[in-house]
């Protein structure tokens, strides 16, 4: 998701090093983490075709049938939204994911 070269993308990977939750909500299907803004982040110079639509990965887990999915959203050039969605189906409290790619 946040791996290569672009200028960008290290940016966004020094604030992940940096993150703190702001909030949660649990959705019944997925969850919403927010982050805050740190007040000396740097924001990241975001390429116009990451500005309306999130940053996406896709996971399996052994106790569903469908994909997981991961989408990171991006505000002003910061991390601002984590939303983990199963579809209907209830998240597994535990970590047995496996991203696809």
């Amino acid at each position: 998701m946040l791996v290569g070269p672009e200028p960008w993308k290290i940016r966004l990977r020094d604030q992940m090093r940096r993150l703190r939750v702001q909030s949660r909500e649990d959705t019944g299907a997925g969850t919403y983490t927010y982050f805050e803004k740190a007040a000396d982040e740097v924001p990241a110079d975001i390429p116009e075709i990451h500005f309306k639509a999130p940053l996406e990965l896709r996971a399996r887990h052994p106790l569903l049938s469908g994909e997981i999915f991961f989408l990171l959203w991006l505000k002003e050039g910061r991390l601002a939204l984590l939303e983990i969605a199963s579809g209907s189906t209830p998240l597994p409290s535990d970590d047995r994911f496996v991203f696809i790619e």
